[in-house]
Parts: structure tokens; C-alpha cells; sequence
């Protein structure tokens, strides 16, 4: 398993695949997602948003299917809105 960072602990194999810099880029990128999680939560809160323009990105992979109804309830909140599922190529 690839090491980072000075304390040189391990990372996982998902982490492994992407090339990092530094365990502090790495850090970044966890809290990232970590706080993404968060923001998904509180918008499928959201009841309405008129016709202000929205966008919602969906990862095509990746994540549970209650985050797919979640992302596609978002999308519903605007009477302009636009939802795309965006799948990573290599």
C-alpha cells in the first residue's frame, strides 16, 4: 500500500489511485468530501427555489442511492434548474 506524508501512514486503495503532492493536499481533498456530505444533507433540506437558477453535479459513481434521490429531489427545486450525472473517463 502507497504511503504519504511524514508520519508515512498507509492509505486506503481508493486514496492510493490519485496522486497527491503531499499528505496535506490529501487532508484537503478528505475534508472536502467530508464537508460535501454535509452540504448534500442541508440542500435536500431546501423546500423551494423558485426560478433561481440551479445546477446539481452528481458523481456517477460512488455513493448510495439515497444521494441519488437526494440530488434528484434537489433538482426539482427550481423552475430553472439543470441536473447532470458527471462520469469520470481515464
Amino acid at each position: 500500500m502507497p504511503l504519504v506524508g511524514r508520519n508515512c501512514r498507509p492509505l486506503s486503495p481508493l486514496a492510493s489511485r490519485h496522486r497527491y503532492s503531499d499528505g496535506v493536499e490529501l487532508a484537503v481533498v478528505i475534508d472536502e468530501h467530508v464537508h460535501a456530505s454535509a452540504a448534500v444533507r442541508q440542500a435536500a433540506a431546501l423546500t423551494d427555489f423558485a426560478d433561481k437558477p440551479l445546477v446539481v453535479l452528481t458523481a456517477g459513481s460512488g455513493h448510495d442511492a439515497a444521494r441519488t434521490t437526494a440530488q434528484n429531489h434537489l433538482a426539482t427545486l427550481s423552475t430553472d434548474s439543470v441536473h447532470r450525472v458527471i462520469v469520470l473517463t481515464r
